[in-house]
């Protein structure tokens, strides 16, 4: 007989609405569209009907788009901001993004283009990229590291 396995709870990334706040929360008031990130899954995951967080861990829901998608949008947005941080890209400078059209890709893109830095986007929707900040695009049916330097012949530095 095996011994049964220890519960695992699923879920990183929330949206929702602010249902009741603990002692001392003050950023948010009841009703407020959020989103959050939980980064410690043993304190239980974020697929289930409430979810308690620290109001450090949440913030306002964005209001362009559903609850239903702005649930995806936390993990990925910080991927995408730690991925640009700590490649120490500044304005002027250029990144290959591969999968661009996917969700890390798309907002690294998007960050991409409000930090003035030059993205050359790998994806199927050149158009998708585009709206999203792409400078170039490559088709990734094409992607080949001679389709790349063709748009940035002297690679991504400064200038180039």
């Amino acid at each position: 007989m095996l011994a049964p396995a220890p519960q695992t709870y699923l879920g990183w990334d929330v949206s929702g609405q602010v249902d009741a706040l603990g002692p001392g929360a003050s950023r948010f008031t009841s009703g407020d569209a959020v989103v959050g990130l939980r980064d410690v899954l043993s304190a239980g995951g974020t697929q289930a009907d409430y979810v308690v967080l620290d109001e450090s861990a949440v913030a306002p829901a964005p209001t362009t788009v559903s609850l239903v998608e702005a649930a995806a949008l936390p993990l990925m947005a910080l991927t995408a901001d730690r991925s640009l941080r700590l490649a120490g890209l500044h304005r002027g400078q250029t990144v290959l993004v591969t999968g661009a059209g996917g969700g890390v890709g798309g907002v690294v893109l998007q960050l991409a283009a409000l930090r003035g830095i030059r993205t050359i986007a790998v994806a199927d929707d050149e158009r998708l990229v585009r709206d999203l900040g792409a400078t170039d695009f490559v088709p990734r049916k094409v992607f080949s590291p001679a389709a790349v330097r063709r748009l940035a012949p002297g690679g991504g530095g400064r200038g180039h």
